[in-house]
């Protein structure tokens, strides 16, 4: 079941928007499985939903100019962003209880 968490609808800083990111990213992955395995994640509808809004909050952060401070963050490897985005996929999953 998804959980609908607390959505920051005015993330302001960089740490921010990356959480709301990471949610999106999430829900991509719940879509995708649902395509895969129908009878098992049954709420795309509300998936798709949630992502819409998380691609709103985002466009608008990102209009306003958060843009700047997003440059000044350290750049990760490739190789930390994979762990860190299936750290966080497993975690979520797990939490969802698959």
């Amino acid at each position: 079941m998804i959980q609908s968490k607390n959505l920051n609808l005015n993330p302001k800083t960089a740490s921010e928007l990356s959480e709301l990111e990471s949610y999106y990213q999430l829900l991509t992955a719940y879509c995708w499985l649902s395509y895969q395995f129908e009878d098992t994640f049954i709420q795309r509808d509300l998936a798709k939903s949630l992502q819409l809004q998380c691609s709103k909050i985002i466009e608008n952060v990102l209009s306003r100019g958060l843009k700047k401070e997003m440059k000044t963050k350290r750049k990760r490897s490739p190789g930390e962003r994979r762990n860190n985005y299936r750290n966080s996929l497993e975690y979520e999953l797990n939490k969802l209880g698959f």
